[in-house]
């Protein structure tokens, strides 16, 4: 299920796609995620990450590589260890007012129990999933403006 959401934030593009990038930054923004880090040296195309992610009651952890990475327009990541598919990319443009963050995630059901759920509410799931991803990137600029270690 592919999902969308977008908003501009009043900064420059370089600052927010430099705080995208950086994943220890990750649990400041991202629903669900607790802690991440680096497993490869530097960050760009094929960096590999782990992420402490805590959907409900039971925390996991994902091993994420990064597939395209062009700054300071484009981050994309898909995982490659972890108990469910997903991939996600972020796409950067600047503007008038900022740097409009377009934010697209895809998310295969991981059991035959969540393919039945999206089928029968799957329209649900899609709201649910844009109210949060818009609600992320509402907190990503949040982050991004009160942090004073971001350069601008």
């Amino acid at each position: 299920m592919d999902t969308s959401a977008d908003i501009v934030i009043d900064e420059p593009i370089d600052r927010v796609f430099g705080y995208i990038t950086d994943v220890t930054r990750m649990p400041t923004w991202v629903t669900g995620v607790t802690g991440a880090r680096m497993v490869s040296d530097r960050m760009g195309e094929g960096a590999r990450f782990v992420v402490d992610y805590q959907p409900g009651w039971r925390e996991t952890e994902l091993e994420v590589v990064v597939e395209e990475y062009q700054p300071p327009v484009l981050f994309a990541t898909t995982t490659a260890r972890g108990p469910f598919a997903f991939s996600g990319r972020i796409e950067l443009e600047q503007t008038d007012t900022g740097t409009r963050v377009t934010s697209v995630i895809q998310a295969d059901p991981d059991s035959l129990s969540t393919k039945v759920a999206n089928l029968m509410i799957g329209g649900y799931i899609r709201r649910s999933m844009v109210r949060r991803l818009a609600g992320e990137l509402a907190a990503l600029g949040a982050a991004i403006a009160s942090d004073p270690g971001v350069r601008r």
